[in-house]
């Protein structure tokens, strides 16, 4: 659901991701008729795979993507935190940014939140565990 990652710091363990909400996008679809809003759990997906997709890079200790890559099985166990703070419309392009809070073999802590400009739309604190080695 990302559209474009346009940063990725490994030292940091941060990442910025660009998502366009577009107007026939079908997250839309009954939520809400005449008021469009973008429902919750797209937000936290778009989240979600900012922060699992830094866990790859971050663990890999690279910015590529290699063509023959098998990325690791990951499950989300647990939302430790989530918040919507501001509305997102059709036509929205939203920031994604996630930052991992703890890291070790079998599980990970990382926050995301999404912006459009500089309003803070959302904010996602998840654990997720890998399925394989």
């Amino acid at each position: 659901m990302l559209d474009e990652i346009t940063a990725i710091d490994l030292d940091q363990q941060c990442i910025r991701a660009i998502r366009e909400v577009s107007v026939d996008d079908p997250g839309f679809a009954g939520h809400f008729p005449g008021e469009p809003v973008f429902p919750a759990f797209r937000q936290f997906e778009i989240a979600g795979q900012a922060g699992i997709c830094l866990l790859d890079f971050v663990r890999r200790h690279s910015h590529e993507v290699p063509a023959n890559l098998q990325p690791r099985r990951v499950r989300p166990i647990k939302a430790h935190h989530g918040v919507l703070l501001a509305e997102i419309h059709p036509g929205d392009s939203l920031t994604a940014l996630a930052k991992i809070l703890v890291d070790d073999e079998l599980t990970s802590i990382f926050a995301a939140q999404l912006l459009t400009g500089d309003i803070l739309c959302s904010l996602l604190i998840v654990e997720v565990c890998f399925a394989d080695p």
